[in-house]
């Protein structure tokens, strides 16, 4: 059989038992003003960055070769029902060809290694594929294309 047992303490001052109360009640309140001062400056951050940091955050620029700016494509966001609010990389930009400038859409992927686009896209822009070399491409689903090999940057 356990016995429990305790020290009784004597109260030597009639303010001795509020002194832990204040000190407790003190720290509450500035907790509590820490945290909605904290919450005030963050809201207030996030009510702002739109009139400071949406400059190059939500679109992609495209330069010239000089560096001059072309365009500049806004990012879509779109809702899918797994993964929430995605930026769509499609974009859609004039490509010039030999009718005039036609509205077309692309998938952009800054990532990529390679750029392709479709066969009738390369003639409706009037490029030679005469003397372009054939070659077989393969993505990342592993279906391999074949595809004609114009352009070189490297």
């Amino acid at each position: 059989m356990g016995y429990i047992t305790y020290d009784q303490q004597t109260v030597n001052s009639q303010y001795a038992g509020q002194e832990v109360d204040i000190k407790t009640k003190v720290g509450a309140i500035f907790k509590i003003v820490s945290l909605f001062a904290f919450m005030g400056l963050l809201g207030g951050f996030l009510v702002l960055r739109k009139y400071f940091f949406s400059t190059s955050v939500n679109s992609v620029s495209l330069n010239d070769s000089w560096g001059n700016l072309e365009f500049r494509i806004p990012y879509k966001n779109t809702l899918y029902e797994n993964f929430g609010f995605v930026q769509d990389p499609r974009v859609t930009i004039p490509l010039k060809t030999i009718q005039g400038f036609v509205n077309t859409t692309f998938l952009l992927d800054s990532g990529a290694v390679v750029t392709t686009m479709p066969l009738q896209a390369a003639h409706d822009t009037g490029v030679d594929l005469s003397r372009a070399k054939r070659i077989t491409l393969q993505g990342f689903s592993g279906v391999p294309a074949f595809v004609i090999k114009s352009f070189q940057k490297y």
